[in-house]
């Protein structure tokens, strides 16, 4: 899963239930700032225990390496709540609070894995993507600390990982103040 992303996103068309072959976004683009073409959209089912999992106007995007799910519309679509911990994440019924499956996660990436007591198990791994202040950081424009943390303090922006730098290499440069030009000896009429 991914809390920046926009889009669920797959690199193959044979891993959703239904497949349009006509996607109205004809690209998506990730995180290093380059584009990725959509070449088509569907939704994948996923029989759990007691329920199923959706996954609604995904786009399949073959230039992508790890197939991600957006949070935001995951947990809308399905009515759950996602809660992330060091060690994985777990996932709830936003109406009881039961939990609903618990992933753990060892990497950067929170993969999604259906227990073998599924009827129909996910045949192609899902990740969920980190997203640190950095990231955010990045993506609008630089701001301060102090606008990064009221965004997250509103829920506008979703952090699972804390900033690894507090310097910023492109703000240091850009605020670097350039001396003024020294008076010549000779004037010019």
């Amino acid at each position: 899963m991914d809390t920046g992303a926009t889009s669920h996103l797959t690199t193959d068309s044979g891993y959703l239930s239904s497949v349009l072959n006509k996607s109205i976004v004809r690209s998506v683009l990730v995180g290093n700032g380059n584009c990725i073409p959509v070449v088509a959209s569907g939704t994948k089912t996923t029989a759990l225990p007691n329920r199923n999992l959706y996954l609604k106007n995904a786009f399949v995007t073959p230039g992508i390496i790890k197939n991600l799910i957006f949070v935001r519309q995951f947990t809308i679509d399905n009515n759950f709540s996602v809660e992330f911990d060091p060690s994985g994440f777990s996932v709830k019924d936003l109406n009881s609070g039961t939990l609903v499956m618990r992933c753990n996660s060892s990497g950067e990436l929170y993969p999604l894995t259906i227990s073998a007591q599924s009827p129909r198990p996910v045949s192609h791994p899902l990740s969920l993507a980190v997203v640190s202040t950095d990231i955010w950081y990045s993506r609008l424009g630089h701001p301060s600390a102090a606008i990064i943390d009221s965004l997250r303090s509103q829920s506008l922006i979703n952090c699972n990982k804390e900033a690894t730098s507090k310097l910023c290499h492109s703000c240091q440069i850009s605020k670097h103040v350039q001396l003024p030009f020294y008076p010549s000896g000779s004037n010019t009429i």
